[in-house]
């Protein structure tokens, strides 16, 4: 089958986990003799045109894209650009694959397949597939369970820019016409600190509703990793029909026993993930603050800060745990994977936001790591609590606390729970279930 998956960005990116999942998709699909074409798509600041580089790796063709990232007219997502739907139609029409497979660029590819009547598929892996603020977190840092409006995103949209909370008051209450009028002014303008970032905010939510009306007006299937994600995507008007549920699956690792806890050896809490604030480091630090002594422990943390947003709360992290037993050891190679999975008891995984589904906590329970994550949608599709793992709630440091203590007063409870672990869900299982859709051209309720 002619295949054509659209990257999450930037095919060459290892950023987030939906590069990765695309990544072990192609691979696994490759194996499977599928003539795959890839389209990456890049944006730029300091290019004014655009170009298409054709590129061949591993028996896959790669067809980059790069684009301006300015934004030429204001009444339109930068995504529903005329010059960026033209891009993805000429490669599109070039290739003639049998279906289109969108993991980005969603709401331009569900436009172009219809224009050029090629089946076509998305799969949700973030919640700025309807979030205006990426990702499904408000302002009180609780999980968004309202749907996309003005009246319901601005306070929250405007919390989580430069000086957003300041300006809150004004631009909540500026009328429709007046509030969309300045930003668009403001677009036109240099960047004012403080002042672009919180007064176009009214105008990227109203784009995003664009976008999420371009879904249903494509008439596009969309595979939903979870549970909390296809829920989302129902009560924003994506008719049920149009959902299916597919989880994701995974390479399994190499299963290895606990290494024994004796000598009164500390037990080894393990993270591995961005360090990023919606990934609720800063909970984990507070409720270990909570331990009475710090307890006979140690905390892991693989993974770095990538943007400027990233680094500031990084430092901010460090300077917060310098009393705690943290050992911060970076980014982390492919290759080094499974033994950073290996050399701790037991994964914690404090996400404050949607977690659309937890590719990490899958790869943990693969290599025989239980696992102690938050109630944030996709680890409560998989996760047993009290079987191979424990769950929690969200942004709940006093919760969060005492399934740490629990585990350094009872390490035999951790054994037990390495021990229940049961079989993941197989990146080839997973792929199946892809083909299915694939076969039936893009009818996921087949």
């Amino acid at each position: 089958m002619k295949l054509c998956i659209i990257a999450s960005g930037d095919y060459f990116s290892s950023y987030g986990g939906g590069q990765v999942y695309v990544k072990n998709l192609v691979i696994g699909l490759s194996e499977r003799g599928h003539d795959l074409h890839i389209v990456s798509i890049r944006t730029s600041p300091s290019f004014d045109d655009l170009s298409i580089e054709l590129m061949h790796q591993d028996n896959i063709t790669i067809h980059q894209i790069t684009l301006s990232s300015q934004s030429i007219d204001f009444n339109r997502p930068y995504e529903l650009q005329p010059f960026v739907l033209n891009a993805l139609k000429n490669v599109l029409s070039e290739i003639t694959p049998d279906l289109v497979h969108a993991h980005g660029w969603k709401y331009a590819t569900s436009q172009v397949s219809k224009t050029l009547n090629i089946p076509c598929i998305i799969t949700a892996h973030h919640g700025g597939i309807v979030c205006p603020s990426g990702s499904l977190l408000n302002q009180d840092d609780k999980i968004c369970n309202l749907n996309v409006s003005a009246e319901n995103c601005t306070a929250c949209a405007l919390h989580f820019v430069p000086g957003g909370d300041f300006w809150s008051q004004i631009v909540r209450h500026l009328p429709y016409e007046v509030a969309q009028n300045i930003a668009k002014k403001l677009k036109n303008i240099r960047n004012i600190p403080y002042i672009s970032p919180a007064f176009q905010i009214p105008l990227g939510i109203t784009h995003k509703l664009r976008q999420i009306d371009a879904l249903p007006q494509s008439e596009v299937n969309i595979i939903a990793p979870s549970r909390a994600i296809a829920g989302t995507l129902f009560r924003n008007g994506i008719v049920q029909e149009r959902i299916r549920i597919i989880p994701h699956g995974i390479t399994p690792l190499n299963h290895l026993p606990l290494e024994p806890f004796i000598d009164n050896r500390p037990i080894r809490f393990g993270y591995i993930g961005r360090i990023s604030y919606v990934k609720g480091l800063h909970v984990l630090i507070d409720a270990l603050n909570l331990l009475p002594n710090n307890g006979n422990y140690e905390l892991h943390i693989y993974g770095d800060a990538a943007t400027k947003d990233e680094k500031r709360y990084a430092r901010k992290l460090k300077e917060k745990s310098q009393n705690l037993p943290i050992i911060w050891h970076g980014k982390i190679a492919n290759d080094q994977i499974e033994h950073a999975y290996h050399s701790f008891d037991i994964m914690v995984h404090p996400t404050i936001c949607l977690e659309i589904f937890g590719l990490t906590l899958l790869e943990s329970l693969s290599a025989g790591r239980p696992v102690i994550a938050t109630r944030c949608g996709g680890p409560e599709d998989f996760v047993q609590d009290g079987i191979d793992g424990i769950l929690v709630e969200p942004n709940d440091a006093q919760s969060l606390s005492r399934a740490l203590q629990k585990c350094i007063l009872h390490p035999e409870y951790v054994q037990k729970l390495s021990s229940t672990i049961r079989s993941i869900n197989t990146l080839e299982n997973h792929i199946n279930e892809i083909e299915k859709v694939y076969q039936s051209k893009g009818q996921i309720n087949d």
